[in-house]
């Protein structure tokens, strides 16, 4: 089983659009946004300015709710 917070990432960037049109909106490099994304990249993270651009972009909030489980607290 995947880390939460590493899933809610990956899903964040890959379901509904691609690395690709994510990067595009976001002035990012596509391959390494792709590789931030990937679960088995060690070398490639994802900051938390880039994770907060990312969720406002696509007005998904998935990574802060993974966040919010794994420090025991809840958003609202």
């Amino acid at each position: 089983m995947h880390d939460p917070i590493d899933q809610a990432i990956y899903d964040l960037i890959h379901q509904g659009t691609s690395a690709a049109k994510l990067a595009a909106v976001t002035n990012m490099n596509a391959g390494t946004l792709g590789n931030k994304a990937s679960m088995s990249m060690e070398s490639h993270h994802l900051t938390v300015k880039e994770a907060v651009l990312i969720q406002n972009t696509r007005q998904r909030f998935d990574v802060l709710h993974a966040e919010c489980a794994a420090l025991n607290h809840a958003c609202i």
